[in-house]
């Protein structure tokens, strides 16, 4: 995929997510990828840009 560091990261942390069969784990793992958010000021597209960029 090309991805390397944070963005890396985040990604395995998505899956893990995504595979997490509870809600204490899931907490956990919400919680480490906020913290990869705010320490790498990463934003979410709202509809409108993801639709622009996806064209």
């Amino acid at each position: 995929m090309g991805l390397s560091g944070f963005e890396s990261d985040f990604f395995v942390l998505l899956v893990a997510y995504d595979q997490a069969k509870d809600a204490k784990t899931k907490t956990e793992i919400f919680n480490s990828l906020q913290e990869i958010i705010l320490s790498n000021r990463v934003g979410i597209l709202e509809r409108a840009f993801f639709e622009y960029y996806s064209n």
